[in-house]
């Protein structure tokens, strides 16, 4: 599937509609999650614990970068209307791509139970400090990473084709585990062990 009208059916404006949408969106996400970032670092312009600002940092650079890998992926396909960045942006866009997602969801539910913890442990949640909040989130990032090169390697799903969200072709990458990406991502790792 080389052209996404091979696959889904738009009308004109339907392109057009998804466009004017999608462009807004992504825009809006990477100003407002940069000023959030350029705020806090900077200026320390958000008053707050300093966990709860760490992982408010943390869920702004996710969200950062799921707006610039996959929303101007997704924008430049639909202004093209197939998958025009290569075999390999399609490897790392299914690679970098979601082991973000993964580490927004996986920061929001540490958020919620942080919150939780401050309401039943109020005075142990005062000692703890950005040294803390780091480790957390350096562990949602390892287990973010975990699930994905687990997906690629176990798994072994890694064209990451998603038809709904325009992502890339099929055609390109397939289940042979001698390419290259499964080298890098799997086979390299295990003979430096």
């Amino acid at each position: 599937i080389n052209d996404i009208n091979d696959y889904l059916h738009f009308s004109e404006w339907a392109y057009v509609v998804l466009v004017i949408y999608h462009a807004p969106v992504m825009i809006l996400a990477l100003i407002g999650n940069f000023v959030v970032l350029y705020g806090t670092l900077k200026f320390n312009a958000i008053s707050m614990d300093s966990v709860s600002l760490i992982f408010l940092e943390h869920l702004a650079f996710t969200d950062f970068t799921i707006a610039f890998l996959s929303g101007a992926t997704i924008l430049v396909t639909l202004l093209s209307r197939k998958w025009v960045l290569g075999t390999a942006m399609c490897f790392i866009q299914g690679m970098v791509g979601y082991i973000p997602t993964f580490c927004e969801l996986l920061t929001l539910v540490i958020i919620s139970g942080y919150r939780v913890f401050v309401l039943l442990r109020p005075f142990t949640a005062q000692n703890l400090g950005k040294r803390h909040g780091k480790r957390i989130m350096a562990g949602v990032w390892a287990l973010s990473i975990l699930f994905v090169v687990n997906a690629v390697c176990i798994m072994g799903q890694y064209t990451f084709f998603d038809p709904f969200i325009l992502a890339c072709n099929t055609s390109g990458l397939s289940a042979d585990r001698s390419q290259l990406p499964y080298t890098i991502v799997c086979v390299v790792p295990r003979t430096l062990r």
